[in-house]
């Protein structure tokens, strides 16, 4: 079988061709298109065990040399992030809880979304415990990935939860990544 080299004469340049599986294309986007990062800037502490409580206070989206981002930014407001543009997202959040000196405890942390942007369900959940040394630490973490079909109807928020209110949760980054189109 005989090889052939595509050199500078044969190359194919501008639009690709439709016939033999082209699409007709003119350029391609690889790679990420967006991802943007969130943390809280205060603690969380609770007012009452096995209450499930949205993480409202502290969001700031992490803009400094040391953090990344691509493309728009999502929007947050009383603790519910809006999306730049439709598409496919990969939301990552993780969740450091403190122990207080406290008897054992459980800590509960959730990705929730709405696609109404009223009712929220739980896309994807953490848990861990806690036992009674003094100070201890645990660290969480839940991911999900959901389709954006529309700006103003889908959005997400942190729930977090505990057994024992001497639990804090004192710090949560959020990651979210544009994946592709819807």
């Amino acid at each position: 079988m005989a090889l052939t080299r595509l050199g500078g004469a044969n190359a194919i340049t501008g639009v690709i061709p439709v016939a033999n599986g082209g699409t007709g294309a003119t350029s391609f986007i690889a790679g990420i298109e967006q991802a943007d990062q969130w943390s809280t800037s205060t603690d969380h502490t609770f007012s009452s065990a096995f209450t499930e409580e949205v993480v409202t206070a502290g969001w700031a989206r992490l803009t400094n040399a040391r953090y990344g981002q691509i493309g728009s930014a999502l929007t947050e407001s009383s603790g519910v992030f809006s999306f730049p543009t439709t598409g496919i997202y990969r939301i990552y959040a993780m969740i450091t809880w403190h122990g207080n000196n406290q008897a054992s405890g459980s800590c509960f942390g959730t990705i929730q979304v709405t696609t109404n942007n009223s009712s929220y369900s739980t896309a994807a959940s953490s848990s861990g415990g806690m036992n009674s040394a003094s100070n201890r630490r645990d660290f969480q973490a839940a991911e999900t990935i959901i389709d954006v079909t529309d700006t103003s109807q889908v959005k997400f928020r942190i729930t977090v939860n505990t057994n024992n209110t001497n639990t804090t949760m004192d710090f949560m980054r959020v990651i979210v990544y544009r994946l592709g189109d819807t």
